[in-house]
């Protein structure tokens, strides 16, 4: 991710996060969110970094999961039910306080209750900065 505006960079993960897991864990599509995860572990904005610690985690988790059913005998040891639960509980201990996601909901009702149809990249900065105190 090259992009100037760590909004855009944000962004990606909202949209990465709100698709389906491809089915295959080795297919090019699994291995571009490997790799743009990977990227954005490194952001220098906080908020993109934490969110993209989480849908890693996530990612992580459901290719732990699809390993275990192609391997019954690890599935039945390690990826109950229970487990299973439990391991994603951990993870959603760990979600951010604001992900993108939240940040489209949060401004979309500002801008309703502000009668406003458009916004620029700057008022939505100076929002998301507003949250954080």
């Amino acid at each position: 991710m090259s992009s100037a505006q760590y909004l855009t960079r944000w962004a990606v993960l909202d949209i990465l996060g709100s698709r389906a897991y491809p089915e295959e864990v080795a297919s090019p599509e699994w291995q571009l969110r490997v790799r743009l995860y990977t990227q954005l572990l490194r952001d220098p904005t906080q908020r993109v970094r934490a969110e993209a610690e989480y849908q890693q985690a996530l990612l992580d988790f459901e290719a732990e999961y699809r390993q275990a059913l192609l391997d019954h005998t690890t599935h039945s040891a390690s990826m109950s039910t229970a487990v299973r639960r439990a391991a994603r509980r951990e993870i959603e201990r760990r979600r951010p306080s604001m992900c993108f996601s939240d940040l489209e909901v949060a401004f979309g009702n500002y801008l309703y209750h502000n009668a406003r149809q458009d916004y620029t990249v700057s008022e939505l900065d100076q929002f998301v900065q507003q949250q954080a105190t």
